[in-house]
């Protein structure tokens, strides 16, 4: 394939901006497509209409102290040390002893003068359950957990198929020191997580985008994770009762296999190097939108034939996730929820290609 000498500019000026952002040169990070042609980035620059939306559903924990990155090392399945040597944020999960999932987490760096600073993001309703789980081991370590005042935002581009999205969310210069922002760290189409003093509302966060921005209308941060086929919160990943692996936390960038010991590493570990995950949550498409608790949490999901292939992970309308069997199914196949929903699931875009490639 042969590129033009305004091909290759382009993505010298990419790189170029990628390791400013890496070296710490800048505090926004950039969004930019994964794949499609050159020139359709700068089709009217791809400005897409950004969704800004108040995660309810999302709260902050501070950990604060010279002690908090062994402290958090030892109880995290990602690796603390990427968030030291350059990266923003790091999406995660914490395990019980068994290896099963007891809350998933988005962790963020604080850039201060003096301290190792981080917020920790997690499920509004088992924010106190993770912070007695962080009290719990803390033991000695020069650790302090509090929960700041503030209030968890998300802006991204609504995509209107399952293809994933080209749009671009750009971000002005701003001097605010009561918002910070954080791209995603699990994919590019989740957009940007917002961490803002509780007092600051829609009308000032909106003018930190060069994009046309508008509260959710039809189109929420819910339905647009179960379109992109991703699980977040209690309601997706019940409390001890999934694995990181079935929620796709390697996929999303979540586990690290090469760091050292944290808890419910062992059987992690070794379901990774056997190379065997029967179960994966996955996205499902209903044949009509289906009204708010219809359907009832952990509904099983079968084929057409009768047999067992899963269960609901959530739904909102038309869209909804289904931890899955993944060898039992295969795309625009007839799905059956709670003997009468039909629904279909696809295997998402952002999946490892050789993995799609086998199914």
């Amino acid at each position: 394939m042969l590129f033009s000498i305004k091909d290759i500019k382009y993505y010298c000026s990419i790189y170029r901006i990628t390791m400013l952002c890496r070296n710490g040169l800048s505090r926004l990070q950039f969004i930019l497509p994964r794949s499609g042609p050159v020139h359709s980035v700068h089709q009217k620059r791809l400005l897409g209409k950004v969704v800004l939306e108040p995660l309810e559903s999302r709260s902050i924990l501070a950990v604060q102290g010279s002690d908090a990155v062994p402290f958090l090392q030892g109880l995290i399945t990602n690796d603390m040390n990427h968030v030291q040597r350059g990266s923003t944020s790091i999406y995660t999960m914490f395990l019980n002893t068994s290896g099963r999932v007891l809350y998933d987490s988005l962790i963020y760096r604080i850039d201060k003068d003096v301290g190792q600073n981080y917020f920790v993001e997690c499920d509004t309703s088992v924010v106190k359950l993770l912070a007695k789980h962080l009290n719990l081991f803390r033991v000695r370590k020069k650790v302090e957990i509090t929960k700041p005042d503030m209030k968890v935002w998300v802006a991204f581009t609504a995509q209107d198929n399952t293809e994933g999205q080209n749009e671009t969310i750009a971000l002005k210069e701003s001097s605010n020191s009561n918002t910070l922002i954080y791209k995603d760290a699990r994919l590019q189409e989740l957009g940007y997580r917002l961490l803002a003093d509780s007092s600051i509302d829609f009308k000032e966060l909106k003018t930190l985008f060069c994009n046309e921005t508008s509260l959710p209308n039809i189109k929420s941060y819910v339905e647009h994770r179960y379109v992109l086929g991703i699980g977040e919160g209690v309601c997706n990943l019940p409390p001890g009762k999934c694995f990181p692996l079935e929620a796709n936390c390697d996929y999303l960038h979540g586990v690290s296999f090469h760091k050292g010991c944290y808890i419910g590493q062992e059987l992690t570990a070794r379901t990774y190097h056997t190379g065997v995950v029967r179960k994966r949550l996955m996205p499902l498409v209903f044949d009509h939108p289906v009204d708010c608790g219809v359907i009832p949490d952990d509904a099983e999901i079968k084929n057409k034939e009768g047999q067992l292939v899963g269960k609901l992970r959530g739904y909102n309308k038309a869209f909804g996730l289904g931890l899955l069997r993944v060898e039992k199914i295969s795309s625009n196949q007839l799905l059956i929820v709670g003997d009468k929903y039909h629904c279909k699931t696809y295997k998402p875009n952002w999946w490892p290609k050789e993995l799609s490639k086998k199914k």
